[in-house]
């Protein structure tokens, strides 16, 4: 151990001459001596002593404060402060006590000292004090033989190198930088809080370290170096962080979404021609909505010619009387929104769910003249995606709500069906109460006794005394939210954040309210509720108490004692609030905060609360390894309650441990308290770790998992052994006689439901009935009554439910199978298929075509005719193919839709059964081609399904104008690229109008041609963006993750030079290629014309990127 604090700290100048007495010294307002002398003789007395209490106390911020605190102490309790320290602490503890009794806090060098104490140096400790140090104390230590003495015999030689550059000054942000990017990996938080924290000097200082900034360049994400560039020049602005979130191998979508709400005009007027483009190829679901719609908000803002066309076709499509009342309200962006309401309702319903909370709180929020607005004039399709996001009941229940029909209406939607939708008349009481229509509603009977009938009485008693009072305060909303059997926390949060100033009582929460949500959430949702209620704190002081309880709460109970022996992020937590309350206290000695000094509170308070939240990812870390340990033995009760039964099984877990059955067993206790109570009591959600409840929870969970397993064998052979006794001899008959031989089998599959679900609530209520306490106070009598009745409830719930469930799917499969078997026999072959194709009287196929027009040519082959191809077919195996979809089944003809050819072969290559599942042959000339379409640009893609036939494009020869032939065999010829042609050109009405950039017009919302396929987002990557390296991975990636992928060749009709090069790889410009491997190792690609035929090989990736523009990633 090193040596001991030293004494540097420099007290507060006293004034004061000789003979003359000193002026007591200041102290902040609200310092309490008296109060913090009873705190530390509390945290002395008795049989423990709470060093976490003593530290806080003495962690003053300077000696007069300390002094006072001594002169309280020896007053109220006559003894010496310094005397009870030295009594009640030793070793480190006591050195740190006595220095913080002298100083108030910790300097740099006693720091230090701290982190190079005991068996291991904490290098987190050193190198937080040193980031967080003064310049003046850094020059400080960096004269201080004895502290760098300290420094150089316990860290590495690199982290002395870092040290040397954290005291040189500029080099600080340097040293955090080259510390980042060291080892392994890289700390990419480390660098974005370094850069945050560092000054302008020291940027200068990074740029001007060639070997630093290509370390940098080589180990981040392009996006992560365009931005750490820009930092460091301070050039950082909305444009450079959208190009920043697009750029490199995946989307920064919050990042993106945020620079889009922020753009200025001039940022507005320099963003990229393509950004549209990026930004469907970038983002899906819910966030390519919200970015889209922020833009075309920005736009309207932002561009007047824009607003204009805006505004003439939305009146020209919805009438200027329209837009003129609701429709401005709707459509645009209102107050601190950054979406108009129309863009809200489609961001709800896109990506993978509804999110029904924000949705409902939206429509109820709705004016009457806007929801008329909307189910009048059906703005941007908005029914539409509500109609295809929505369940029927649930769109009903949109209409119903939009169609202004009275709150009887709605009362009558929410309760229809099997059950109340309960959120529904949580709103429906929101509007009757803004729109004064309570006594309307009371006085329906009709509507009133379906609430009565479908509500709980509780609930039911809740809208009463809303609507008889004509007020929905926000105690009784926190109320509803609560009642009955679940908590809905998603509305307590939502109440919680509104109605929040309603909720406190003076500087806290209403006891009532409190009361409730105690009651009702879990720790964890208990203190979000709480903190949101609250709001922010609106002094210094109460930023300090909140950043205390903040850490209070992840170090309070049995989780101090248990982190503490796993990790010192504990320990560095308290001391970087102990900081923050020091400069607290020093900064109001003289009554007043400068603005140096709250630019320092601020930073204190935001590292405690840095402090804090790493604390908590460290429990949760170790919350983890612990549940993972507990899962191993969960087999251990299983064994110890069916007195071995369960060896085999819990052998198996123990061998795959490397242990055996004996280690398990010992092991039981403790793993059922990692399991649960462990997990619980390191989070600190207020589990006691030694309560019953801890390990009720775990081993009963235990039991639960080892007897299901078991029962299932169990079961099966204890029927196989009843079906030859005398029970199944008696039994069978009967039941036969009565349900026939069905009615046998079904019985006999519930019994093994009931043996396998039986055994394990048999253990699961032995063990449960045990670990009461109650279950012990009596005589042997009733012991074992309590313990047979535990054991017989549990049984009865667990062996019912697996005879119903095991019964149940029994009863399936005998009274469909008997159907089936008795109209078409036992061979599958006779079974029918769903569209067989009509045969007439002779047994031929009806040969039919399509009900639609056939697309128009394009208009330079006007004339041309449709052939019938008799002999194709869907799918055609060739000679040469492994299966009968292949990328080389692509041929493109005379039409320019090489983008879409070449994402047909990308997703043949990459996703086969992809095209399978979107063409169906129906065997009669006639097919089912599925394209997966948008209907805006808003929604997703939607598959869309259209019957086209055989009947193709062609030079009157034989031979189709357009989309080639696949495989032509005795088999027949294979048509799938030319169907999926035809079939996006039927959905345009024309060949010419998906030809090149003809395909997004007249509406058509195209998003990438391997989305028509497969309904995934494809995603754009300009090369400009990209390095020789990322492509070459980017492309190696998707290959081996089975994504399709295409690229983009340049624009070449200027660049003679670059043409005849290019033209020399069979590279050609403005064409599509899918890519078809590539060579990591002679850093090469191979790409396939979709013509066909000259296709590019082994083209360099130097060459690639002169030649190419864009790379598309299909898959999602």
């Amino acid at each position: 151990m090193q040596g001991g604090f030293g004494n540097s700290f420099v007290a507060d100048k006293v004034a004061g001459a000789a003979g003359q007495s000193a002026a007591p010294p200041a102290l902040p307002p609200g310092f309490d001596a008296n109060a913090l002398a009873d705190r530390l003789h509390a945290a002395m007395d008795g049989w423990g002593t709470d060093e976490r209490a003593i530290f806080d106390v003495l962690y003053s911020g300077g000696p007069a404060m300390n002094q006072a605190v001594q002169r309280a102490y020896a007053a109220r309790y006559g003894g010496s402060l310094e005397a009870d320290l030295r009594s009640e602490l030793s070793g480190a503890d006591l050195e740190k006590a006595l220095t913080l009794l002298r100083q108030g806090r910790l300097t740099l060098a006693d720091q230090i000292r701290e982190g190079a104490r005991g068996w291991g140096t904490d290098e987190t400790r050193i190198f937080r004090a040193l980031e967080r140090a003064t310049p003046q104390e850094r020059s400080q230590v960096a004269r201080d033989p004895a502290v760098l003495a300290i420094l150089e015999s316990e860290l590495s030689e690199d982290d002395m190198r870092l040290v040397r550059a954290y005291l040189s000054g500029d080099g600080v942000l340097a040293a955090r930088l080259r510390h980042a990017v060291e080892g392994w990996g890289t700390d990419e938080q480390e660098i974005w809080t370094a850069l945050e924290k560092a000054s302008p000097a020291e940027k200068a200082f990074v740029l001007n370290q060639p070997a630093l900034t290509r370390k940098l360049r080589s180990d981040l994400s392009e996006a992560d170096w365009m931005k750490c560039r820009a930092i460091l020049r301070g050039e950082l602005d909305n444009v450079q962080r959208i190009e920043m979130a697009m750029a490199g191998w995946g989307t920064d979508e919050e990042a993106l979404k945020s620079a889009i709400a922020g753009l200025t005009a001039d940022e507005y007027a320099r963003l990229p021609d393509d950004i549209d483009e990026r930004i469907a190829s970038e983002l899906s679901g819910r966030d390519r909505v919200i970015a889209e719609e922020t833009l075309h908000q920005k736009r309207l803002e932002l561009d007047a010619d824009y607003r204009n066309r805006f505004f003439a076709e939305t009146s020209e499509d919805l009438g200027q009387a329209a837009m003129a009342s609701a429709g401005t309200s709707v459509l645009l962006r209102q107050g601190d929104q950054t979406m108009s309401i129309i863009g809200r309702i489609k961001a709800a319903c896109a990506g993978l769910g509804t999110n029904d909370t924000e949705l409902w709180r939206i429509l109820s929020e709705l004016t009457a003249e806007e929801r008329s607005f909307i189910l009048t004039h059906n703005p941007q399709g908005v029914l539409g995606v509500l109609q295809q996001d929505l369940s029927g009941p649930d769109y009903a229940k949109v209409v119903a709500l939009l169609g202004g029909g009275g709150a009887s209406t709605l009362v009558s939607v929410a309760t229809a069906g099997a059950g109340t939708d309960e959120t529904l008349v949580y709103h429906t009481l929101e509007r009757v109460v803004a729109e004064g229509r309570t006594q309307a509603l009371l006085a329906d009977e009709t509507a009133m006794e379906s609430l009565r009938r479908d509500l709980s009485q509780k609930r039911f008693d809740l809208v009463v005394e809303v609507l008889t009072r004509a007020e929905f305060t926000p105690r009784q909303r926190l109320l509803w939210a609560t009642l009955d059997a679940g908590t809905d926390e998603a509305l307590v949060f939502e109440i919680a954040e509104r109605w929040g100033s309603h909720l406190r009582q003076g500087d806290g929460i209403a006891s009532d309210v409190d009361e409730i949500l105690k009651a009702e959430l879990s720790t964890r949702d208990y203190w979000r509720a709480l903190d949101l209620i609250r709001g922010e704190p609106r002094t210094e002081s109460e930023r300090l108490a909140r950043a205390k309880e903040l850490l209070e709460r992840e170090r309070g109970g049995v989780s101090t004692a248990l982190m503490d022996a796993f990790s010192a992020s504990g320990e560095r937590a308290d001391d970087a609030w102990r900081e923050y309350q020091a400069t607290y206290n020093t900064a109001l000695q003289d009554g007043e905060i400068s603005p140096e000094e709250v630019g320092q509170l601020r930073r204190d308070e935001a590292f405690s609360k840095l402090s804090t939240r790493e604390y908590a990812d460290t429990k949760a870390s170790v919350a983890m390894w612990a549940t993972q340990v507990a899962l191993a033995i969960v087999g251990t009760a299983a064994t110890l309650m069916t007195m071995g039964a369960a060896g085999p099984f819990v052998a198996g877990i123990a061998a795959s441990l490397g242990g055996s059955s004996a280690v398990a067993a010992e092991a039981m206790v403790l793993g059922a308290a990692l399991k649960v109570g462990l997990n619980r009591a390191i989070l600190g959600e207020g589990y006691d770790l030694a309560s019953a409840d801890a390990l009720l929870d775990a081993v009963g969970a235990s039991i639960e998992v080892g007897l299901n397993v078991l029962g299932a064998h169990v079961g099966a052979r204890m029927m196989k052994a009843a079906s030859t006794s005398h029970l199944a001899d008696t039994v069978g008959p009967a039941v036969e006689r009565v349900f026939g031989p069905a009615g046998k089998r079904i019985l006999a599959q519930g019994a093994e439901g009931a043996i396998d679900g039986g055994l394990s609530g048999i253990g699961d209520g032995a063990f449960r009935t045990a670990a009461h306490e109650s279950t012990w106070e009596g005589d042997v009598e009733h012991i074992f009554s309590t313990m047979g009745q535990g054991m017989g409830q549990r049984f009865v719930t667990s062996a019912s439910g697996g005879f119903a469930s095991k019964a149940a799917f029994a009863s399936i499969g005998e009274v469909w199978g008997a159907r089936v078997r008795a109209k078409y026999g036992d061979d599958p072959s006779r079974y029918p298929v769903p569209g067989d194709p009509e045969l007439d009287e002779t047994g031929k196929v009806i040969r039919k075509t399509q009900d639609e027009a056939l697309p128009e040519l394009r208009e330079k082959h006007a004339g041309k005719p449709y052939e019938d191809f008799e002999n194709g077919k869907a799918f055609v195996k060739g000679r040469t193919d492994e299966t009968d979809i292949s990328p080389d089944d692509v041929k493109q003809g005379a039409l320019g839709d090489c983008y879409l050819m070449a994402g047909m072969a990308a997703t043949a290559r990459a996703e086969p059964d992809a095209i399978r599942r979107i063409i169906k042959d129906n065997g009669d000339g006639t097919f089912e081609v599925t394209l997966y379409i948008r209907k805006s640009s808003w929604s997703r893609p939607v598959a869309m399904t259209r019957t086209i036939d055989a009947r193709l494009p062609t030079n009157g020869n034989g031979r189709p104008l357009y989309a080639g032939i696949g495989d032509a065999t005795e088999e027949g010829d294979e048509l799938w690229p030319a169907l999926l042609e035809k079939r996006l050109a039927q959905e345009k009405g024309s060949y010419e109008l998906i030809s090149g950039g003809n395909i997004s017009r007249q509406g058509f919302n195209f998003a990438g041609a391997t989305e028509l396929f497969t309904g995934k987002a494809e995603r754009y990557f300009s090369t400009a963006s990209l390095t020789e390296d990322k492509v070459l991975a980017m492309m190696d990636d998707a290959l081996t993750r089975n994504k399709p992928i295409t690229v983009d060749s340049m624009n070449m009709e200027k660049m003679p030079d670059l043409t005849r090069e290019a033209n020399q790889w069979n590279v050609y410009g403005n064409h599509a290629y899918a890519v078809e491997s590539v060579d990591l190792a002679s850093r090469t690609v191979n790409l396939q014309n979709p013509w066909g035929s000259n296709h590019v090989k082994n083209l360099p990736i130097k060459d690639f990127m002169r030649f190419y523009r864009a790379v598309r990633v299909g898959g999602g």
